[in-house]
């Protein structure tokens, strides 16, 4: 009888780390060979016996594998919004690119909500009306700026199959862990704070309700739509992708109706240094820093990509950051139009005046338009700023409770510290709270920043996924810039003796009246 044509070679893998193959050489001998350990099966005690069986007529490529990655402290228990995960389904890497396109699409709106809230509508109206066009130069650095580190969080939750929350868990010390978490917490508080008060002063000036009854019907409203919503996120990607298109469209509308000295504008786009010793334009620099680059939505873009069900491949997930990518830098686009209408709006009727637009006469006229949307914006911006509040308490932590007291937890630490603060300093207050929050927002950014540099830069962490040099490098400057000017405004603070806000407390152009500077400017 003829013997097979067959080579046979058997990998055998033990949990001493030895790799060795014994191979058939056709003359029915064993060779014994000591082999180098595959990169797969480092740290891996799990996989101890690999077989590759090689014939000379088959030359198909064996399949891809999961892409492992390891070099973490601690071993990840759950899936990042565990209700969420996986849900959407995408299609193969070698599919039509249509296809993953239109599966990737959505995200970026659920991530752009955070860029048109309230907190924007007020650092950018403080903006405005205390030094007209000037500071548009930094809404547009500063969204460049987001534009970037929002890839970064969205490479994070791709690459290691965390959120953020949940890859600083995993790899730093529990007393860092601690730090982080009570830091995100208060930065989640300061954001909804912004978030309610827009709300709920739209309410009050649509339909005279008190700010308190405001508040309570917005958390209400909250409560509902993430208990039904969450499950669908595809259901809530629609209902805020209708916000993020309604906002630019007004304020498109409105620069129709009232168009600037377009010149100007181009001006104020480029960046001056002029005014760095004004300490109120440093102030109102850094609210538009707060405002724009948002801590919070580095935890939350991290985590949403994950509801897409895409291969867990090295192929996959470079599919995932591409397309998730291009959703993202498309959706970004369209609120930076927004907020630099936002910005160019009160700049023309508060810095400018009638005198030299006498059309800002008429948008008393137009103030109901203007309040619709900023309700809506409170509103969607209060739903998405306590799910990313749910991502960063349930990242931090794992808690041994059933999925649906868990959210309940981690929803109630997320919205009803803002809700009591809010409640209590009343509409009052509510110029003052709204300044400060995005103050707050702006000096807790670089420990949302720093973690996620240093990640995403690991490669036993990221895998293929890891920063190139060109990226660390962009990421290293952007770091010190976030640092150089936080530390600048709290010097400037330490030696004025005062806490310095921005030069006008205010949520937009929501009444005839012209609102008073805010205080020490």
């Amino acid at each position: 009888m003829t013997k097979p044509d067959v080579n046979l070679e058997i990998v055998i893998g033990g949990l001493d780390g030895q790799v060795v193959s014994v191979r058939n050489d056709g003359n029915n001998g064993l060779t014994q060979r000591p082999l180098s350990r595959e990169n797969e099966l480092k740290n891996r005690a799990s996989i101890s016996n690999v077989v590759k069986v090689l014939t000379p007529q088959s030359h198909s490529p064996a399949p891809e594998q999961p892409a492992l990655i390891d070099g973490w402290v601690r071993k990840n228990q759950t899936h990042s919004l565990d209700e969420a995960y996986s849900t959407v389904s995408s299609p193969d890497p070698d599919a039509n690119w249509y296809k993953k396109a239109f599966a990737f699409s959505g995200l970026g709106f659920i991530i752009c909500v955070g860029y048109i809230d309230p907190g924007n509508w007020s650092a950018n109206f403080s903006a405005g009306a205390g030094f007209g066009f000037e500071l548009l130069s930094m809404v547009l650095l500063c969204h460049f700026t987001a534009l970037f580190l929002q890839l970064l969080a969205l490479k994070l939750g791709i690459g290691a199959d965390r959120d953020l929350a949940q890859a600083c868990r995993d790899a730093y010390p529990k007393g860092i862990v601690i730090t982080l978490w009570v830091i995100m917490e208060t930065t989640i508080a300061a954001a909804n704070i912004a978030h309610l008060i827009g709300s709920a002063s739209a309410m009050a000036s649509l339909f005279g309700l008190p700010l308190w009854a405001g508040i309570i019907i917005t958390v209400g409203d909250v409560a509902f739509i993430l208990m039904f919503c969450i499950k669908s996120i595809r259901a809530l990607e629609i209902l805020v992708a209708i916000l993020c298109l309604l906002i630019p469209i007004v304020y498109t509308l409105l620069l129709v109706f009232i168009p600037p000295n377009w010149t100007l504008v181009a001006i104020g786009l480029i960046p001056n240094s002029n005014y760095l010793l004004n300490s109120t334009f440093v102030a109102d620099a850094i609210a538009i820093l707060g405002a724009t680059v948002m801590p919070h939505n580095l935890f939350l873009h991290s985590s949403v990509i994950q509801s897409r069900k895409y291969p867990r491949t090295t192929k996959g997930k470079q599919m995932a950051f591409n397309y998730g990518g291009w959703d993202w830098g498309l959706s970004s686009l369209l609120v930076l139009w927004g907020n630099l209408a936002i910005l160019i709006i009160p700049a023309m009727s508060l810095f400018y005046g009638p005198t030299v637009y006498p059309r800002v006469a008429y948008l008393p006229y137009l103030s109901k338009l203007i309040l619709s949307a900023l309700l809506l914006s409170g509103h969607h911006a209060t739903v998405i700023g306590t799910l990313a509040g749910q991502i960063i308490t349930e990242g931090f932590f794992e808690f041994p409770l059933k999925p649906w007291l868990r959210r309940l937890l981690a929803q109630t630490v997320s919205i009803a510290p803002a809700a009591i603060v809010a409640g209590v300093y009343g509409s009052a207050g509510a110029g003052m709270l709204m300044s400060i929050s995005q103050v707050i927002l702006s000096l807790a950014l670089t420990f949302a920043v720093v973690p996620l540099v240093h990640l995403t830069s690991s490669r036993n962490k990221m895998g293929s996924l890891v920063n190139g040099w060109p990226v660390r490098i962009i990421a290293t400057v952007l770091v010190l810039a976030i640092m150089g000017i936080n530390t600048h405004y709290l010097i400037r603070c330490i030696l004025l003796q005062t806490f310095i806000l921005p030069a006008y407390a205010g949520l937009g152009i929501i009444s005839t009246s012209t609102p008073s500077p805010s205080p020490g400017s």
